[in-house]
Protein backbone atom coordinates (compact mmCIF):
# COMPACT_ATOMS: atom_id res chain seq x y z
CA UNK A 1 0.00 0.00 0.00
CA UNK A 2 1.57 3.35 -0.98
CA UNK A 3 2.31 5.75 1.86
CA UNK A 4 -0.17 8.52 2.49
CA UNK A 5 0.78 11.77 0.85
CA UNK A 6 1.67 14.65 3.13
CA UNK A 7 0.08 18.11 2.94
CA UNK A 8 1.59 20.37 0.34
CA UNK A 9 4.19 22.49 2.17
CA UNK A 10 3.93 25.24 -0.44
CA UNK A 11 0.32 26.09 0.48
CA UNK A 12 -0.36 28.84 2.97
CA UNK A 13 -1.73 27.31 6.24
CA UNK A 14 -4.48 29.92 6.33
CA UNK A 15 -5.61 28.96 2.83
CA UNK A 16 -5.41 25.26 3.69
CA UNK A 17 -7.58 25.72 6.80
CA UNK A 18 -10.06 27.86 4.89
CA UNK A 19 -10.42 25.16 2.24
CA UNK A 20 -10.72 22.41 4.86
CA UNK A 21 -13.55 24.09 6.78
CA UNK A 22 -15.34 25.15 3.59
CA UNK A 23 -15.76 21.79 1.85
CA UNK A 24 -14.60 18.24 2.55
CA UNK A 25 -12.56 16.17 0.11
CA UNK A 26 -15.56 13.95 -0.65
CA UNK A 27 -17.78 16.95 -1.34
CA UNK A 28 -15.11 18.54 -3.53
CA UNK A 29 -14.84 15.35 -5.57
CA UNK A 30 -18.60 15.41 -6.09
CA UNK A 31 -18.56 19.07 -7.15
CA UNK A 32 -15.56 18.47 -9.42
CA UNK A 33 -17.36 15.67 -11.24
CA UNK A 34 -20.40 17.89 -11.87
CA UNK A 35 -18.23 20.80 -12.98
CA UNK A 36 -17.23 18.83 -16.08
CA UNK A 37 -20.41 20.12 -17.72
CA UNK A 38 -18.86 23.60 -17.69
CA UNK A 39 -15.42 23.40 -19.37
CA UNK A 40 -14.54 27.02 -18.60
CA UNK A 41 -14.89 26.35 -14.86
CA UNK A 42 -13.61 22.78 -14.85
CA UNK A 43 -10.30 23.79 -16.41
CA UNK A 44 -9.48 26.15 -13.54
CA UNK A 45 -10.16 23.66 -10.75
CA UNK A 46 -7.48 21.54 -9.15
CA UNK A 47 -7.84 17.78 -9.19
CA UNK A 48 -9.63 16.03 -6.30
CA UNK A 49 -6.45 14.13 -5.37
CA UNK A 50 -4.48 17.36 -5.09
CA UNK A 51 -7.26 18.97 -3.05
CA UNK A 52 -7.25 15.99 -0.69
CA UNK A 53 -3.47 16.21 -0.35
CA UNK A 54 -3.68 19.92 0.46
CA UNK A 55 -6.44 19.60 3.06
CA UNK A 56 -5.23 16.37 4.69
CA UNK A 57 -5.14 16.78 8.46
CA UNK A 58 -5.13 14.72 11.64
CA UNK A 59 -8.04 16.73 13.09
CA UNK A 60 -10.72 15.82 10.57
CA UNK A 61 -13.36 15.62 13.28
CA UNK A 62 -12.71 19.16 14.49
CA UNK A 63 -12.68 20.48 10.93
CA UNK A 64 -16.00 18.76 10.23
CA UNK A 65 -17.48 20.24 13.41
CA UNK A 66 -16.38 23.77 12.49
CA UNK A 67 -17.62 23.25 8.93
CA UNK A 68 -21.06 22.17 10.17
CA UNK A 69 -21.25 25.12 12.58
CA UNK A 70 -20.37 27.62 9.84
CA UNK A 71 -23.02 26.16 7.55
CA UNK A 72 -25.63 26.38 10.29
CA UNK A 73 -24.64 30.00 10.96
CA UNK A 74 -24.85 31.05 7.31
CA UNK A 75 -27.93 28.96 6.53
CA UNK A 76 -29.94 30.08 9.55
CA UNK A 77 -28.98 33.72 9.04
CA UNK A 78 -30.00 33.68 5.38
CA UNK A 79 -33.22 31.80 6.17
CA UNK A 80 -34.23 34.27 8.88
CA UNK A 81 -33.49 37.23 6.61
CA UNK A 82 -35.59 35.68 3.85
CA UNK A 83 -38.39 34.86 6.29
CA UNK A 84 -38.51 38.43 7.60
CA UNK A 85 -38.60 39.73 4.04
CA UNK A 86 -41.49 37.42 3.08
CA UNK A 87 -43.45 38.25 6.24
CA UNK A 88 -42.94 41.96 5.59
CA UNK A 89 -44.25 41.55 2.06
CA UNK A 90 -47.38 39.58 2.89
CA UNK A 91 -48.15 41.31 6.18
CA UNK A 92 -51.23 43.50 6.15
CA UNK A 93 -50.04 45.55 9.09
CA UNK A 94 -48.92 49.13 8.34
CA UNK A 95 -45.22 49.55 7.75
CA UNK A 96 -43.28 50.66 10.80
CA UNK A 97 -40.02 52.52 10.93
CA UNK A 98 -37.09 50.18 11.39
CA UNK A 99 -35.20 50.69 14.62
CA UNK A 100 -31.48 50.63 13.95
CA UNK A 101 -29.57 48.31 16.26
CA UNK A 102 -25.90 47.50 16.48
CA UNK A 103 -24.59 44.39 14.78
CA UNK A 104 -23.88 42.63 18.07
CA UNK A 105 -27.46 43.22 19.24
CA UNK A 106 -29.07 42.02 16.03
CA UNK A 107 -31.60 39.26 16.89
CA UNK A 108 -30.87 37.38 13.66
CA UNK A 109 -27.11 37.44 14.21
CA UNK A 110 -27.41 36.33 17.83
CA UNK A 111 -29.83 33.53 17.00
CA UNK A 112 -27.62 32.26 14.17
CA UNK A 113 -24.55 32.46 16.41
CA UNK A 114 -26.37 30.58 19.19
CA UNK A 115 -27.46 27.77 16.86
CA UNK A 116 -24.02 27.39 15.25
CA UNK A 117 -22.23 27.48 18.61
CA UNK A 118 -24.63 24.88 19.98
CA UNK A 119 -23.85 22.54 17.07
CA UNK A 120 -20.10 23.06 17.52
CA UNK A 121 -20.13 22.55 21.29
CA UNK A 122 -22.37 19.49 21.03
CA UNK A 123 -19.95 17.74 18.68
CA UNK A 124 -16.85 18.69 20.65
CA UNK A 125 -18.35 17.83 24.04
CA UNK A 126 -19.73 14.51 22.81
CA UNK A 127 -16.34 13.47 21.47
CA UNK A 128 -14.61 14.65 24.65
CA UNK A 129 -16.86 12.62 26.95
CA UNK A 130 -16.64 9.55 24.70
CA UNK A 131 -12.84 9.64 24.90
CA UNK A 132 -12.94 10.37 28.63
CA UNK A 133 -15.26 7.42 29.22
CA UNK A 134 -13.00 5.12 27.21
CA UNK A 135 -9.87 6.25 29.09
CA UNK A 136 -11.49 5.84 32.50
CA UNK A 137 -12.38 2.24 31.70
CA UNK A 138 -8.77 1.24 31.05
CA UNK A 139 -6.52 -0.50 33.59
CA UNK A 140 -4.31 2.57 33.94
CA UNK A 141 -7.28 4.52 35.35
CA UNK A 142 -7.87 1.94 38.11
CA UNK A 143 -6.39 4.10 40.92
CA UNK A 144 -8.59 7.03 39.91
CA UNK A 145 -11.70 4.83 39.94
CA UNK A 146 -10.81 3.57 43.42
CA UNK A 147 -10.29 7.09 44.80
CA UNK A 148 -13.41 8.55 43.16
CA UNK A 149 -15.99 5.78 42.79
CA UNK A 150 -19.02 8.03 42.36
CA UNK A 151 -17.42 10.34 39.83
CA UNK A 152 -16.03 7.37 37.91
CA UNK A 153 -19.42 5.68 37.85
CA UNK A 154 -21.03 8.83 36.46
CA UNK A 155 -18.34 9.45 33.83
CA UNK A 156 -18.19 5.82 32.68
CA UNK A 157 -21.94 5.53 32.27
CA UNK A 158 -23.13 5.04 28.72
CA UNK A 159 -25.32 8.12 29.15
CA UNK A 160 -22.38 10.35 30.09
CA UNK A 161 -21.56 11.49 26.51
CA UNK A 162 -25.18 12.37 25.77
CA UNK A 163 -25.68 14.20 29.07
CA UNK A 164 -22.37 16.03 28.74
CA UNK A 165 -23.09 17.05 25.17
CA UNK A 166 -26.45 18.44 26.26
CA UNK A 167 -24.54 21.25 27.98
CA UNK A 168 -24.22 22.73 24.51
CA UNK A 169 -27.79 23.94 24.93
CA UNK A 170 -26.45 26.70 27.18
CA UNK A 171 -25.27 28.40 23.99
CA UNK A 172 -28.88 29.51 23.48
CA UNK A 173 -28.17 32.10 26.16
CA UNK A 174 -26.65 34.20 23.38
CA UNK A 175 -30.05 34.46 21.76
CA UNK A 176 -32.14 37.48 22.68
CA UNK A 177 -34.73 36.99 25.41
CA UNK A 178 -37.95 36.79 23.45
CA UNK A 179 -40.83 34.42 22.83
CA UNK A 180 -38.67 32.15 20.67
CA UNK A 181 -36.54 31.11 23.64
CA UNK A 182 -39.66 30.44 25.69
CA UNK A 183 -41.15 28.32 22.90
CA UNK A 184 -37.90 26.36 22.50
CA UNK A 185 -37.74 25.79 26.26
CA UNK A 186 -41.32 24.50 26.35
CA UNK A 187 -40.68 22.21 23.39
CA UNK A 188 -37.44 20.88 24.88
CA UNK A 189 -39.00 20.24 28.28
CA UNK A 190 -41.94 18.41 26.72
CA UNK A 191 -39.73 16.20 24.57
CA UNK A 192 -37.43 15.56 27.52
CA UNK A 193 -40.34 14.43 29.68
CA UNK A 194 -41.53 12.19 26.86
CA UNK A 195 -38.08 10.61 26.50
CA UNK A 196 -37.82 10.15 30.27
CA UNK A 197 -41.19 8.40 30.39
CA UNK A 198 -40.21 6.08 27.51
CA UNK A 199 -36.90 5.17 29.18
CA UNK A 200 -38.61 4.44 32.50
CA UNK A 201 -41.17 2.30 30.71
CA UNK A 202 -38.48 0.33 28.83
CA UNK A 203 -36.47 -0.21 32.02
CA UNK A 204 -39.50 -1.72 33.70
CA UNK A 205 -39.66 0.92 36.41
CA UNK A 206 -43.35 1.50 35.61
CA UNK A 207 -44.41 -2.14 35.43
CA UNK A 208 -46.54 -1.76 38.57
CA UNK A 209 -48.26 1.38 37.38
CA UNK A 210 -52.07 1.46 37.63
CA UNK A 211 -54.13 0.64 34.59
CA UNK A 212 -55.42 4.21 34.41
CA UNK A 213 -51.85 5.62 34.28
CA UNK A 214 -50.97 6.31 30.67
CA UNK A 215 -50.59 8.81 27.90
CA UNK A 216 -53.75 10.66 28.91
CA UNK A 217 -51.67 12.36 31.61
CA UNK A 218 -50.11 14.42 28.83
CA UNK A 219 -53.51 16.03 28.22
CA UNK A 220 -53.26 18.61 31.06
CA UNK A 221 -49.74 19.60 29.96
CA UNK A 222 -50.84 19.84 26.33
CA UNK A 223 -53.85 21.98 27.20
CA UNK A 224 -51.70 24.23 29.35
CA UNK A 225 -49.35 24.73 26.40
CA UNK A 226 -52.26 25.48 24.09
CA UNK A 227 -53.72 28.00 26.52
CA UNK A 228 -50.29 29.62 26.97
CA UNK A 229 -50.03 29.91 23.20
CA UNK A 230 -53.56 31.33 23.02
CA UNK A 231 -52.60 34.18 25.35
CA UNK A 232 -49.04 34.91 24.19
CA UNK A 233 -48.80 33.47 20.64
CA UNK A 234 -52.29 33.38 19.23
CA UNK A 235 -51.07 33.03 15.65
CA UNK A 236 -49.73 29.57 16.55
CA UNK A 237 -52.96 28.46 18.23
CA UNK A 238 -55.45 26.33 16.30
CA UNK A 239 -58.26 28.56 15.05
CA UNK A 240 -60.96 26.25 16.32
CA UNK A 241 -59.56 26.33 19.85
CA UNK A 242 -59.34 30.13 19.96
CA UNK A 243 -62.95 30.40 18.81
CA UNK A 244 -64.02 27.77 21.34
CA UNK A 245 -62.39 29.57 24.26
CA UNK A 246 -63.81 32.95 23.29
CA UNK A 247 -67.28 31.54 22.64
CA UNK A 248 -67.52 29.57 25.89
CA UNK A 249 -66.14 32.27 28.19
CA UNK A 250 -68.70 35.12 28.09
CA UNK A 251 -68.54 35.48 31.88
CA UNK A 252 -64.83 36.30 31.83
CA UNK A 253 -64.46 38.03 28.46
CA UNK A 254 -67.55 40.20 28.15
CA UNK A 255 -69.10 41.26 24.89
CA UNK A 256 -70.11 44.86 24.24
CA UNK A 257 -73.21 45.74 26.31
CA UNK A 258 -76.25 46.68 24.30
CA UNK A 259 -76.88 49.74 26.50
CA UNK A 260 -73.40 51.18 26.04
CA UNK A 261 -73.48 54.39 23.96
CA UNK A 262 -71.77 54.23 20.59
CA UNK A 263 -69.28 57.00 21.44
CA UNK A 264 -67.67 54.80 24.11
CA UNK A 265 -65.03 52.38 22.92
CA UNK A 266 -65.36 48.73 23.88
CA UNK A 267 -62.40 46.47 23.11
CA UNK A 268 -62.62 43.30 21.11
CA UNK A 269 -62.20 39.98 22.87
CA UNK A 270 -58.74 39.53 21.39
CA UNK A 271 -57.71 42.95 22.70
CA UNK A 272 -58.70 41.89 26.20
CA UNK A 273 -56.55 38.76 25.92
CA UNK A 274 -53.66 40.85 24.57
CA UNK A 275 -53.94 43.14 27.61
CA UNK A 276 -53.66 40.11 29.89
CA UNK A 277 -50.49 39.06 28.07
CA UNK A 278 -49.08 42.59 28.29
CA UNK A 279 -49.62 42.77 32.05
CA UNK A 280 -48.13 39.29 32.51
CA UNK A 281 -44.99 40.25 30.56
CA UNK A 282 -44.54 43.38 32.69
CA UNK A 283 -44.79 41.29 35.87
CA UNK A 284 -46.77 44.14 37.42
CA UNK A 285 -47.59 44.69 40.22
CA UNK A 286 -46.23 42.54 43.03
CA UNK A 287 -48.91 41.39 45.43
CA UNK A 288 -49.74 38.47 47.70
CA UNK A 289 -52.75 36.29 47.15
CA UNK A 290 -54.75 36.48 50.36
CA UNK A 291 -57.24 33.99 48.96
CA UNK A 292 -58.13 32.32 45.69
CA UNK A 293 -59.46 35.65 44.42
CA UNK A 294 -56.76 38.27 44.01
CA UNK A 295 -57.40 41.95 44.71
CA UNK A 296 -58.46 44.20 41.88
CA UNK A 297 -55.58 45.85 40.08
CA UNK A 298 -56.18 49.48 39.29
CA UNK A 299 -54.77 51.41 36.39
CA UNK A 300 -51.58 53.40 37.01
CA UNK A 301 -48.70 54.83 35.04
CA UNK A 302 -46.80 51.54 35.24
CA UNK A 303 -49.61 49.48 33.76
CA UNK A 304 -50.04 49.07 30.00
CA UNK A 305 -52.43 51.56 28.40
CA UNK A 306 -55.87 50.13 28.89
CA UNK A 307 -59.32 51.18 30.01
CA UNK A 308 -59.89 48.04 32.01
CA UNK A 309 -58.94 46.43 35.25
CA UNK A 310 -58.58 42.72 35.75
CA UNK A 311 -59.46 40.15 38.38
CA UNK A 312 -56.62 37.65 38.43
CA UNK A 313 -56.90 34.22 39.93
CA UNK A 314 -60.24 33.37 38.35
CA UNK A 315 -60.71 30.00 36.73
CA UNK A 316 -61.97 29.53 33.20
CA UNK A 317 -64.07 26.41 32.69
CA UNK A 318 -64.28 25.33 29.06
CA UNK A 319 -65.65 21.93 28.12
CA UNK A 320 -64.79 20.38 31.47
CA UNK A 321 -61.25 21.84 31.43
CA UNK A 322 -60.13 24.27 34.12
CA UNK A 323 -57.68 26.93 32.99
CA UNK A 324 -56.39 30.11 34.56
CA UNK A 325 -58.14 33.10 33.11
CA UNK A 326 -58.95 36.72 33.84
CA UNK A 327 -62.03 38.87 34.16
CA UNK A 328 -62.26 42.51 33.16
CA UNK A 329 -64.51 45.39 34.07
CA UNK A 330 -64.84 48.91 32.73
CA UNK A 331 -63.09 51.61 34.69
CA UNK A 332 -64.21 55.12 35.38
CA UNK A 333 -61.90 57.41 33.43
Amino acid sequence: MPPASQPNPGVNPFVRNALAISVSAKEYRFLHSHAQQYPSIHGRLISPDKFEAITRSKNKYNEAAVRAALRVFLGSGASLKLLNFIIGRISKAPAQEKVRTSLLRSPILRLSAALSLMVLLHRLLHRFFVKLRANLRTDEAGPFRERNPRISKALTSRYAPAVGASLAGLAMGICTVDQLRISLALYTITRGLEALYNVMDEKGWLKNKPSWFGGWLLMPVSLAQLFHAFVFDREFTPTWMARLILRLSPTYIHARPDTLPAEFHWPEKTEIVDSIAAIAKLRWPKFRLASWIAPKLRHSSRAPPSQFRFHFGTVLHVGGIYMVGAECETMAI
